[in-house]
């Protein structure tokens, strides 16, 4: 399953406490409650994006697979 990534569009502050930095980036986290999906988008600023940046108005990130050389 993919990771639902956002430009942060809303003027929101990054999730972690201790960061004050204005959030790019939403990731939706999906709550699952009672047998119910619901959407839960966490803010981050570009510093706390998980190897992820921004670049084009697009969120990019690495992927790594095999390539089969040796």
């Amino acid at each position: 399953m993919a990771l639902a990534w956002r430009l942060c569009a809303r003027d929101r502050t990054c999730r972690d406490l201790r960061c004050r930095e204005k959030a790019v980036a939403e990731l939706n986290r999906k709550l699952r409650r009672r047998g119910k999906v619901h959407d839960m988008w966490w803010a981050y600023c570009a510093a706390h994006m998980y190897g992820r940046w921004i670049e084009d108005g697009k969120i990019m990130s690495w992927r790594v697979r095999e390539t089969g050389d040796a």
